[in-house]
């Protein structure tokens, strides 16, 4: 009966959607006066309604003055008789909170104008582009699955047995490791604009007491300056204590995967970003964010929404569903659906990206590198990822996972199934015991 009533419902729905429907022949200038009148009251109430849903507190009548009056809201062009005329009606106790909620109706509004704009293409355009998308759809998935088993086969073959590590095997994989691992942060850290050389980042690696934020000693780090030509010595140590982060998240990473817990949890996450941030903005370490955040064209949600989104975010993270993914899958998603978030004032990229390898290193693949000489395709495929087209940033990060077996498998000497590289989890258990 339920199914009846349901089937009724939609029928009725298209039948009043014909009734809708006017011929070009009966459009008036009356006519669409009256169409076009009512078409701006419903985009009102609609994105009214769709931004008080998120947590917005603007009325009706508020948003539609917004919407009135765009030149005034200009968020280039704040004018600030109107903003603060508009505060004062809408009772704002903080003028940054209302530029928020102002810059979601806007975002909207802007939104909408693009759905229209697509609806305005011409209908043999779209039907072309859906039929190269619909044969092109088949060969790229068929693609991105053979990229992930090779994924797969490579990491099996990369595998050691703990029989095998003898001292001077386990010596060769512990440079190979520090090396590894000097290049993840150079490269993690140049793709959020840290200007230090991989050479700089070893040495600063290398003497962690030399360049302890508590004790810096000015000496070398004056030397370290002028080796990379710093123009000002606050600058370095920023950099440098960024630097000096990633290394105490790896190590933090690596003392998780050594507890083997399934479970990754909200303490895990931020306690990543507090080792990331700490050292440059203590008290924004280990927190959400506060605040609204823009990374380019890409409006984060509210601040508001943080933390429930950040509780969707683990509820997935630890279903079943997701644990059933490919591991590659699932340490991709992890990071898109993280760094969409974008949770933290600063550092979401490297946190993103520690969780990736988190995902990835408990089911024994490799430290995978992020390469700073990659970031555009890196950033485009998130873009595409944001668009809809996930499997964009699925491959690109299979592309990069499989660079680093390689790396992995064309060390392992002929006849050598040791190899001179390890996953962290059996590399450390192994240690113990030699």
């Amino acid at each position: 009966m339920v199914k009846e009533q349901d089937e009724s419902l939609l029928q009725r729905c298209a039948n009043k959607n014909f009734k809708s429907l006017i011929a070009p022949a009966q459009l008036t200038k009356d006519i669409f006066k009256k169409i076009e009148d009512t078409r701006i009251d419903k985009e009102n109430q609609y994105i009214y309604n769709s931004a008080s849903i998120e947590g917005n507190t603007l009325t009706l009548k508020h948003v539609s003055m917004v919407l009135e009056h765009p030149d005034v809201f200009n968020k280039n062009n704040w004018k600030p008789k109107e903003i603060t005329k508009l505060r004062d009606a809408v009772n704002y106790p903080n003028i940054n909170l209302l530029k928020i909620d102002v810059n979601e109706i806007i975002g909207l509004k802007d939104a909408l104008d693009y759905l229209q704009s697509i609806l305005l293409k011409k209908e043999k355009e779209i039907s072309e582009e859906k039929s190269v998308e619909k044969r092109k759809k088949p060969m790229v998935k068929e693609q991105d699955e053979s990229l992930l088993q090779r994924c797969a086969n490579k990491n099996y073959k990369s595998l050691i047995a703990p029989a095998q590590l003898t001292k001077d095997i386990f010596k060769k994989i512990e440079d190979t490791r520090i090396d590894k691992e000097n290049q993840y942060i150079y490269n993690s850290a140049s793709i959020e604009g840290n200007t230090l050389t991989l050479k700089h980042v070893s040495l600063v690696l290398e003497h962690p007491d030399v360049f302890n934020k508590n004790n810096c000693k000015p000496k070398e780090i004056t030397k370290l300056r002028d080796a990379v030509n710093y123009p000002n010595i606050n600058l370095l140590k920023i950099d440098v204590n960024e630097i000096i982060g990633l290394k105490d998240a790896l190590d933090y990473l690596q003392s998780i995967l050594l507890k083997k817990e399934k479970k990754i949890s909200e303490e895990v996450i931020l306690k990543l970003h507090y080792h990331v941030l700490g050292r440059v903005n203590p008290k924004e370490s280990g927190v959400y964010r506060r605040v609204q955040v823009t990374v380019g064209d890409y409006m984060c949600p509210h601040p508001r929404r943080v933390k429930s989104l950040m509780d969707k975010f683990y509820k997935w993270l630890n279903s079943d569903d997701a644990r059933k993914l490919h591991p590659i899958k699932y340490a991709a998603l992890a990071h898109f659906k993280l760094v969409s978030i974008h949770p933290f004032v600063d550092g979401n990229g490297r946190v993103s990206r520690l969780l990736m390898n988190l995902i990835l290193m408990k089911k024994n693949y490799p430290l995978v590198i992020i390469h700073r000489s990659n970031r555009s395709e890196y950033y485009q495929a998130i873009r595409d990822a944001n668009l809809g087209d996930i499997s964009s940033f699925i491959r690109f990060i299979a592309e990069e996972t499989e660079e680093s077996l390689d790396f992995i498998l064309s060390a392992i000497s002929p006849g050598d199934r040791s190899g001179k590289y390890y996953t962290y989890c059996l590399r450390r258990d192994s240690a113990k015991k030699l």
